[in-house]
């Protein structure tokens, strides 16, 4: 008010304790508080006073644009939601992205939006135009359902070259995520990094300097692949795919292109991980179509053991690799071994009841490592995958038993898509639905994930397997353990779209189906005060 000649009152013109401690505060050290604030809280605190505003357009703050993750909060780990759970990157938008680089004038030189979901590559893309001197990227996605900041690899080649041409003095860096579809991007993209592994590495020397491409030193940070494979691989009767080749009539042109096609994507890909994997990967993904031929997936998998360790912390396989036996046992020691090696922390695997398993939880003499694999065969050695987070999405009661078997599982997720899930499918099996959520998949669920370990999950989802409520009672019963676990963990609980039961066997009659209702009831009342200290999401919708 002073500064608009107004007259203030004697109170008035005396500064609260808290203003006088911050108006005591030299420059320098409220560029270092405001340093650590998100972009979006700087953007507001400019609008406070003159003195805060000529703070936050000292060149540290306009020429480098940093919009992390709030590293206060350790739900985002988790991947509870497409955001993390982190109100810091929800308020991070391409608006607030373009808003907070604006005031940079062209300035820019460093720009970090690793995490930001809500951000797009377009919205980056735009920023690297209007400052011509940024040469520090990083676009890396940490998301694994995000999508909005994954590059084609042509743009990757393109912003590669926009940065290099602007370093002055050090060399441009640019971190991304990598979206392949085709077998022509596939081919391009092989063509780039095989390149650029032949100009930077010398000799025999190990894979650990960054690519460079036009001048731009890249980490591929993430790699998603998708329909690799031609439609001719998809043949059900045959459980080998083209393991049969030979015996295959030669005369067949179609069959041909499909196997030559095989033969070359796999080829492509297993150069592709062998350039990137050891230079900083840390989440595949394999889409659909990805590695639906036996012969080529079992290439790409031992690629990837023998090129990735602890970097590689995710994997992620859609569900149709899972059809052929000889794919399911090389997934399962790609696993173990790159999680023995600190790796594959992370496992998540989309469509997995295409495996077909309807056998349900295997007896106690029933020896079932060797011949289904998820189990190690060396002396009960379950490995380390998948600890961080297991999302096997509506998985038959067999696979949850085996994936599950002898581990503490940090968050553990069997939730699908509400029906239709946003997901328009390419290939002919996509039609395939999943089975009914019984009482096998509740036994395995009760003993290895909630009673066998010696904590409960932080993260636990079951959502839209549409259980009957009688087999959810059942495991939130399980959770109320608080004279056998007195601290309590579990801070995401999500069972929406259940208790129906319309598809489960063991369905009883209306009468015994409310009073289950009644049961789940109270179980769930019971499962929450059990962990009232920690929970802090709960997604109930659509229960009876």
């Amino acid at each position: 008010s002073r500064e608009r000649g107004e007259r203030a009152s004697p109170r008035a013109s005396m500064p609260s304790p808290a203003r006088a401690l911050i108006e005591g505060l030299s420059d320098d050290v409220l560029a270092l508080i405001f340093t650590a604030a998100a972009a979006p809280d700087r953007l507001r605190c400019e609008q406070v006073c003159r003195r805060w505003h000529r703070i936050l357009h000292q060149d540290d703050f306009v020429e480098h644009l940093i919009l992390p993750h709030d590293t206060s909060d350790d739900s985002p780990s988790l991947e509870t939601t497409p955001e993390g759970w982190s109100i810091l990157r929800e308020q991070v938008r391409d608006d607030s992205l373009i808003a907070a680089s604006d005031k940079a004038r062209g300035r820019l030189r460093t720009l970090d939006v690793s995490g930001c979901s809500e951000v797009s590559h377009n919205a980056v893309i735009s920023v690297l135009k209007k400052n011509q001197k940024l040469a520090h990227l990083k676009m890396a996605e940490r998301q694994a359902d995000g999508h909005r900041l994954r590059i084609r690899p042509r743009q990757l080649v393109d912003i590669a070259h926009a940065l290099g041409k602007r370093a002055n003095g050090t060399p441009a860096t640019l971190e991304a995520s990598v979206d392949v579809a085709g077998n022509r991007e596939l081919e391009a993209l092989r063509d780039v990094v095989v390149d650029a592994d032949v100009r930077t590495t010398s000799g025999s020397a190990p894979r650990v300097d960054p690519l460079v491409i036009g001048g731009t030193r890249v980490v591929i940070s993430s790699l998603t692949l998708s329909l690799l494979f031609l439609e001719r691989v998809l043949v059900e009767t045959n459980d080998e795919a083209f393991d049969a080749d030979d015996d295959a009539d030669e005369n067949d042109a179609e069959a041909s292109v499909a196997r030559e096609t095989a033969r070359v994507a796999a080829t492509h890909l297993c150069e592709i991980i062998r350039a990137v994997g050891p230079r900083g990967l840390a989440r595949v993904t394999f889409g659909e179509r990805a590695l639906v031929d036996g012969r080529g997936a079992s290439r790409v998998l031992e690629a990837l053991r023998e090129n990735c360790g602890a970097s590689l912390r995710e994997i992620q396989v859609d569900g149709e690799a899972l059809r052929q036996s000889k794919t399911r046992l090389d997934l399962t020691r790609t696993l173990h071994e790159i999680g023995r090696a600190g790796g594959a922390r992370r496992v998540t695997i989309k469509r997995a009841w295409f495996d077909g398993d309807r056998r349900g939880v295997p007896r106690l003499d029933e020896d079932t490592s060797r011949a289904e694999g998820w189990v190690s065969v060396d002396d009960g050695d379950v490995g380390t995958f998948g600890l961080e987070k297991l999302h096997l999405e509506a998985a038959s009661a067999r696979l949850v038993w085996n994936a599950t078997l002898g581990r503490q599982v940090d968050a553990f997720s069997l939730a699908k898509p509400p029906d239709g899930g946003g997901r328009n499918l390419r290939s002919a099996s996509s039609a395939s639905t999943p089975g009914a959520f019984c009482t096998q998949h509740e036994l395995a669920v009760s003993m290895n994930v909630i009673t066998r370990p010696a904590e409960t999950p932080r993260y636990f989802d079951v959502s839209n397997l549409n259980m009957r409520s009688g087999h959810l009672a059942v495991m939130l019963s399980l959770m109320d353990m608080r004279h056998a676990r007195p601290r309590s963990r579990l801070r995401v609980l999500a069972i929406s779209g259940n208790g129906g039961g319309d598809e489960c066997a063991c369905e009883g009659d209306g009468a015994k189906a409310l009073e289950k209702h009644q049961y789940l009831g109270d179980a769930l009342a019971r499962a929450i005060t059990a962990h009232a200290e920690t929970l802090h999401t709960l997604d109930i919708g659509a229960l009876p």
